[in-house]
């Protein structure tokens, strides 16, 4: 047990690399989360409704994986300092 905490506990890279990975895969899911839900969307929604309220969803995840991603590039660049 002791052995399985200690390997898991180890760092593989330092933490402005971590953050900027990080970052970079927020950027990256961002437009991704927000395509694949709109075929999504397309594809199920049977009525207005529906699609307006599944759009406004996927943008809202959208939009917070982006901010994610700003606030981690600041926190790489406050952390650098």
């Amino acid at each position: 047990m002791r052995a399985t905490a200690k390997v898991f506990a180890m760092r593989i890279c330092d933490e402005s690399t971590a953050l900027r990975a990080a970052q970079v895969l927020c950027h990256a899911a961002s437009p991704a989360l927000l395509i694949v839900a709109l075929f999504g969307i397309a594809r199920l929604c049977t009525n207005r409704a529906e699609m307006l309220i599944g759009t406004l969803a996927a943008v809202a995840a959208s939009l917070s994986l982006a901010t994610s991603g700003l606030v981690l590039g600041v926190l790489a660049e406050v952390r650098r300092r």
